[in-house]
């Protein structure tokens, strides 16, 4: 169980920070609060308080199965000293608080110099064309790269489609092929696949 002044934790203790954690990290980032230290409202570990950071405490304390990994040092106290050891990030074994380390703590290799995985944090950065915040495919970004969408996505062009279809009625992409097109790769709507064509005959 945390205890107040923990990673997001800021006002409350407990196994996951508050609502008021999340806000008092939003007002820090835009300097109206100050965290101390820093590092305990800097969730994401990316070196900096940022409105995201608050997000990501709502999305912890709400429930959601995220990591918040404060790059607070951890210090070890003895009689006669007191030493500060770094996070092992970069080790090239996943330990707590990393999404991943890939044995270096280099950027743009897929994990980032503080163990976060780069593709799907909602920035787009490196060689990624783009970052939806997520990994989820036929969302139009897939990988961080430019990808078509799945049937029943909003689109406002076929060529946005992997089906190669718009319905533009409903502005969704089609799942399968409405008279007139082909029907090579897709089942018609309607009517019947003549000819690798789809064609209906209303009587």
């Amino acid at each position: 169980m945390a205890a107040q002044g923990d990673c997001g934790q800021q006002l409350s203790g407990g196994d996951a920070p508050a609502a008021s954690d999340c806000l008092y990290i939003l007002r820090s980032a835009v300097g109206s609060q100050v965290c101390n230290p820093v590092c305990t409202c800097d969730v994401s570990g990316g070196g900096g308080v940022t409105a995201s950071d608050s997000l990501l405490c709502l999305k912890v304390a709400v429930g959601q199965q995220l990591v918040l990994s404060c790059p607070c040092a951890v210090t070890t106290t003895t009689t006669s000293t007191t030493t500060t050891t770094e996070p092992p990030c970069g080790n090239g074994s996943l330990d707590q608080g990393e999404e991943c380390d890939d044995g270096n703590r280099d950027d743009c290799d897929d994990c980032s110099h503080d163990c976060k995985i780069e593709c799907g944090n909602d920035v787009v950065e490196c060689d990624e064309e783009c970052d939806d915040g997520n990994l989820e495919p036929g969302d139009g970004c897939d990988l961080c790269v430019h990808g078509c969408l799945a049937p029943f996505m909003f689109c406002s062009s076929s060529a946005q489609c992997c089906t190669g279809i718009c319905d533009g009625a409903i502005m969704e992409c089609s799942s399968c092929a409405p008279p007139g097109h082909s029907c090579s790769e897709l089942a018609c709507c309607v009517g019947d696949c003549i000819g690798g064509e789809c064609f209906f005959n209303p009587e």
